[in-house]
């Protein structure tokens, strides 16, 4: 769970680097190796939605301490 802004900016750089992360590995395992890329994605795909649902969670509570990100 997040308590700060601080926790927050942390969580959205971890759920950007799922994101890359996961993005490289389609680019390189998407033809050669797609089972490959499937099992391996799962654990992505479940961390960034786990990091989404924490995200979303913390701005319901506190709405006066949303920003706009660019």
């Amino acid at each position: 769970m997040i308590a700060n802004e601080q926790e927050l900016e942390v969580a959205l750089g971890n759920l950007r680097a799922c994101e890359d992360a996961l993005e490289q590995l389609r680019a390189e395992l998407q033809r050669s190796n797609p089972a490959l890329l499937s099992v391996v994605s799962a654990s992505y795909v479940s961390r960034m939605q786990a990091l989404q649902s924490d995200i979303a969670a913390y701005l319901e509570e506190h709405p006066a301490e949303q920003r706009v990100r660019a």
